[in-house]
């Protein structure tokens, strides 16, 4: 919390003098902000993205998934990229399958939302079968 005579100066101490910040705060890539408690940044619909959480996010999905569409800062678009995190047989997992191939994570893009896809194809039963169980990794970034 701020000292009440502090924020009613609103002031900000900057190369050792007492000014007020009335405009952009360059300073020349020479230096850091350090030992700040949060930061934060307006996304482009007004809401807040703080940088202490994060500015990629990571959650894990399933085939089908769907993945709401985020926010970002104005300039930035939002942007998911995927991998695969495993490959196992949760539809019937008393049926072992074998030759795992050709595996691929990717998504398939709405105006809201994306949905996440995880093909490969497995030996099951001695048959090559197209399957999709398992988990992908998916990173929301803003670029």
């Amino acid at each position: 919390r701020i000292d009440s005579g502090v924020q009613q100066d609103a002031l900000v101490k900057r190369s050792g003098d007492d000014s007020t910040l009335t405009g952009d705060w360059d300073v020349g890539g020479n230096y850091a902000i350090t030992n700040a408690k949060e930061v934060t940044i307006r996304n482009s619909d007004g809401s807040q993205r703080r940088l202490g959480a994060g500015t990629v996010s990571t959650l894990i999905t399933k085939h089908n998934q769907r993945v709401d569409k985020h926010k970002c800062p104005t300039g930035l678009t939002p942007a998911i990229a995927t991998s695969i995190k495993g490959i196992f047989n949760e539809t019937d997992p008393t049926v072992p399958f074998t030759n795992i191939s050709s595996s691929r994570s990717y998504t398939v893009t709405s105006s809201t939302y994306w949905t996440v896809k995880l093909d490969y194809f497995a030996t099951v039963n001695g048959v090559v079968t197209p399957l999709h169980d398992g988990e992908v990794n998916v990173q929301l970034i803003c670029q």
